[in-house]
């Protein structure tokens, strides 16, 4: 960072190990942005794991670590995505398509697409539980309906994320 260039990290959010970094960046007047990739829930990735062993010659986690594994990438997503000056969740659970289903603005919601994924539910209803969302980004959650708030959606011309949107 201190050549001031671009910096991409990329973790399992499986701790907080990455809370130092972001703040000095943050610090530095870096534009932060988390890119959230997730499955809606952990048998899912159980599957996932299980057809890249066979289909790639993946490495073999076991079903628990899987667990473990996404439910403190969950936790430490809902607990710390507000850090980020721009969060994006994009669902990565059908082959060859990936679909943005909500965007926060320094934690308040910019975009919801409507699903019938739970992942999206029960982010919204942990992170309000432990004071990371506000009521009314909850509720738009909640709601399950299409939503964009166009005061949060108008990126700032260097973002390095504008490139992928809702489809």
């Amino acid at each position: 960072m201190s050549n001031s260039r671009n910096v991409v990290l990329e973790t399992p959010f499986n701790n907080d190990s990455f809370v130092e970094f972001i703040e000095l960046a943050r610090q530095k007047e870096y534009y932060t942005s988390l890119i959230v990739l997730f499955l809606d829930n952990p048998q899912h990735s159980i599957e996932r794991v299980a057809n890249r062993v066979i289909e790639q010659n993946g490495l073999y986690i076991s079903g628990d670590n899987i667990k473990w594994n996404f439910s403190e990438c969950f936790k430490n997503v809902a607990n710390y995505f507000l850090y980020f000056d721009r969060t994006d969740f994009i669902y990565t659970g059908i082959a060859g398509k990936n679909e943005q289903i909500m965007s926060f603005r320094k934690g308040e919601i910019a975009r919801y697409k409507r699903s019938d994924l739970e992942y999206p539910q029960k982010f919204a209803h942990f992170s309000h539980n432990w004071h990371r969302l506000g009521e009314a980004s909850r509720d738009v959650i909640f709601a399950n309906q299409d939503y964009e708030n166009p005061g949060l959606t108008q990126d700032r011309p260097n973002d390095l994320g504008r490139g992928y949107g809702f489809r």
